[in-house]
């Protein structure tokens, strides 16, 4: 059995994925994303890392509308397993001009939320057929885009299953 369990296991192949961190300027800090995303990601090494490709765009979607969506197509073409967080400061609705142009997910993290709550809106209240995802804090951003490529992606999986199991073994023991 366990050889049989080897040889269907040996089989597994980890799909070629990518998240895209959008940025409008560089005056947008993404550090938060990125050591967010280093805590899910940060021990996805060797041959697995080939796999999970991170990229990021800085190009204000507003200015720059044909050179943006020009570069968000063609990291989409050559990855189509992708997320799109949209960590933006100034200009919260370019998450959602993002997903009205693409097929893939995208997430919205309203980076200036704390000091203009009310710049919110641009996100959350998206024109039809633009389905973002607004998400305030950039650490459940990343785990929102790792839950969707987790699908796809056993890696991923394992990662958010062991969290979710040191939760609930805490939740079961008391």
């Amino acid at each position: 059995k366990y050889r049989r369990v080897a040889e269907i296991t040996g089989h597994f192949r980890l799909p070629a994925q990518q998240i895209i961190i959008w940025c409008g300027s560089d005056k947008d800090d993404v550090s938060s994303v990125m050591q967010a995303l280093d805590r899910w990601c940060g021990d996805y090494s060797g041959a697995a890392s080939k796999h999970l490709k991170i990229t990021t765009v800085t190009c204000s979607i507003h200015k720059e509308p044909v050179r943006g969506l020009n570069e968000l197509h063609s990291l989409i073409q050559q990855v189509p397993d992708t997320v799109v967080i949209a960590c933006i400061g100034r200009s919260n609705g370019a998450g959602p001009a993002l997903s009205a142009a693409t097929s893939v997910p995208v997430i919205t993290v309203p980076a200036s939320f704390k000091n203009f709550p009310e710049d919110v809106w641009s996100s959350l209240r998206a024109p039809s057929d633009v389905p973002v995802m607004t998400v305030l804090e950039p650490a459940n951003a990343v785990m929102a885009a790792i839950e969707i490529l987790a699908l796809r992606n056993p890696f991923l999986y394992m990662s958010l299953r062991d969290t979710i199991e040191e939760r609930l073994v805490n939740a079961i023991l008391v």
